[in-house]
């Protein structure tokens, strides 16, 4: 399995550092997660001779030191949307409320899609989230390339996320307001009701 990943690449599979670099080539850098809510701003992708990519994805490993292997290297952007966003934080503001705000079924499955989204950005991150050294220790995940291929989850994520802010939303502006509490009239007259 570890020669066919590097096979052609010139990495020797039984050089742990080299794999290493080889598989997490691709992590997104997180002053890149901006191109989430504002578009191209690294410019578009590699090879666009309009709007060039000049961002660190793709790029090798200590490359601003030795200027070796890959400047970078992009073929898509990251941006996910401001409306779909805010929708999504529309449901995380609801999720925190207290029980009651959302039903418990709409709760729960909310919680879950908005963690998958958190995990899958952190995943996407690859070698600059601290902690994917422990998943990549995990078996066949040291075959997994690229690790901002998880931005596809991400993106299934948020389209959930959004769509439930979205029905959430539009469940709170048609939900009829709530009556004022009627007065007691035996207050008023100071009799007591048996």
């Amino acid at each position: 399995r570890s020669q066919q990943a590097t096979a052609g690449t010139g990495v020797q599979p039984d050089d742990p550092v080299k794999k290493w670099e080889f598989s997490t080539n691709w992590s997104l850098p997180p002053g890149e997660l901006l191109e989430f809510v504002a578009p191209c701003i690294y410019g578009n992708e590699s090879g666009d001779a309009g709007a060039p990519y000049w961002g660190k994805l793709g790029q090798s490993l200590r490359w601003e030191e030795t200027r070796q292997g890959l400047m970078n290297l992009r073929q898509h952007t990251v941006y996910l949307g401001i409306i779909q966003l805010l929708l999504a934080f529309y449901l995380l503001v609801r999720l925190i409320r207290p029980a009651g705000a959302l039903p418990e079924i709409a709760r729960g499955w909310g919680w879950f899609w908005w963690a998958a989204f958190v995990v899958c950005v952190l995943l996407a991150l690859g070698r600059n989230f601290p902690l994917y050294r422990v998943i990549y220790a995990l078996p066949f995940v040291d075959s997994i390339r690229a690790p901002v291929k998880f931005m596809h989850l991400v993106e299934v994520a948020l389209a959930v996320v959004c769509a439930m802010g979205l029905d959430t939303l539009f469940r709170d502006i048609m939900a009829p307001a709530l009556p004022a509490p009627e007065a007691d009239p035996s207050s008023k007259s100071g009799k007591q009701q048996p």
